[in-house]
């Protein structure tokens, strides 16, 4: 696995040098990015098929800083359901390197911080003055710190991309403070032209 990471970061690197910002002349700014999010409790890149078990979606869009489109920001908004540790919604920023190793091939290198509220899979009950009283699904918001990988294909109307993203999320409870999770995500960018 570090190997393949290690690779994927060198081909990156020679991607950005091979193509030039001239020779970048479809990218646009603020592209609808629509995505579907398979979810996972889980470290990075283990057991990834019970991913697929747990489907939600994701919009975003991005933008370049100052005139060059391998250096982006980019805002996203996921929801997603799990049915065995409950479903959630977020509103993540990622700071991304996107070098091109061909006219349209590219990879992504994403890392960004961000808010998930996490909801319960099923009813939860504390203790008040000796009673248990049931305080539903409603689950909490965490800090959430995503770092992920991404290749695409930049055409000009749609650009397809593939991506994995883990995600930990801080102060889940009092016993486990930080939670992996791994999102596997499909979508594309939806160009104004």
């Amino acid at each position: 696995m570090k190997k393949s990471i290690l690779l994927f970061v060198m081909v990156s690197m020679y991607g950005s040098v091979v193509l030039s910002q001239e020779q970048r002349s479809t990218f646009e700014n603020l592209p609808l990015i629509v995505s579907i999010q398979f979810h996972s409790l889980s470290m990075p890149f283990k057991n990834l098929k019970s991913n697929f078990r747990n489907v939600g979606i994701g919009l975003g869009t991005e933008i370049s800083y100052g005139d060059s489109p391998n250096w982006l920001q980019r805002l996203t908004v996921i929801y997603y359901l799990n049915g065995h540790v409950g479903g959630g919604i977020g509103l993540l920023t990622h700071a991304i390197w996107r070098p091109y190793f061909t006219q349209e091939l590219y990879g992504e290198t994403q890392m960004g911080v961000g808010f998930v509220h996490v909801f319960r899979p099923v009813d939860s009950y504390v203790q008040r003055e000796g009673q248990w009283v049931n305080v539903g699904k409603r689950g909490k918001t965490l800090i959430a710190v995503p770092v992920g990988l991404t290749l695409g294909v930049e055409n000009k109307q749609f650009s397809p991309f593939v991506g994995y993203q883990f995600l930990l999320l801080n102060n889940y409870n009092k016993s486990i403070s930080l939670v992996p999770n791994t999102l596997i995500q499909v979508g594309t960018h939806l160009q104004k032209n």
